[in-house]
């Protein structure tokens, strides 16, 4: 993604970036991970232009969408999932006692939160993705699509990522 303005023609991009939003939208069900990644597009192929409001109502009610929104998405559910996100959010003074439930989640809502988000300082985009990294690793442990997620969430948020192995029990020089 990072190369991807280069790989098209300037006329190509535009066309190109509502080809994989026509692609991930298509379905009724969008993932945190497809929005994710939409993002990284979008922010590779077309800056945006308008004002992303950001303050902290704007901030808090984002990450309130995206928590969980997350935590559905890693199988957390009822009052468990309203529990780990209020427990998540503890450690982190910028989100501390901020973070309940969401009745619904739109997709528009996780979109805009995208956008809140990554407008937002790089210390509270920081402490959001400790956050969601607390949500995820509520259960003791995460699966592959759980650590990608952590991993596109961090890359939407313009918070680099370096890229996650599987662990394995075998020694991998042997």
């Amino acid at each position: 993604v990072a190369r991807l303005h280069e790989a098209l023609l300037s006329s190509e991009q535009s066309d190109f970036l509502e080809s994989v939003e026509t692609l991930i939208m298509a379905d009724d069900t969008v993932s945190t991970f497809e929005l994710a990644c939409l993002q990284m597009v979008s922010d590779r192929l077309a800056p945006e232009v308008t004002e992303t409001k950001v303050d902290s109502r704007s901030i808090i009610r984002a990450a309130r969408i995206l928590a969980n929104r997350l935590a559905a998405e890693t199988r957390i559910e009822g009052v468990r999932a309203k529990d780990v996100i209020r427990q998540s959010s503890l450690q982190s003074p910028y989100f501390m006692n901020q973070l309940k439930p969401v009745e619904s989640i739109s997709t528009e809502d996780l979109r805009e939160s995208f956008a809140v988000l990554k407008h937002s300082a790089l210390g509270i985009r920081r402490q959001f993705l400790q956050v969601c990294e607390r949500i995820v690793a509520a259960d003791e442990k995460a699966t592959m699509n759980e650590v990608e997620l952590l991993r596109a969430i961090a890359i939407g948020l313009g918070i680099p990522a370096a890229p996650i192995f599987p662990e394995t029990d075998s020694d991998p020089l042997n």
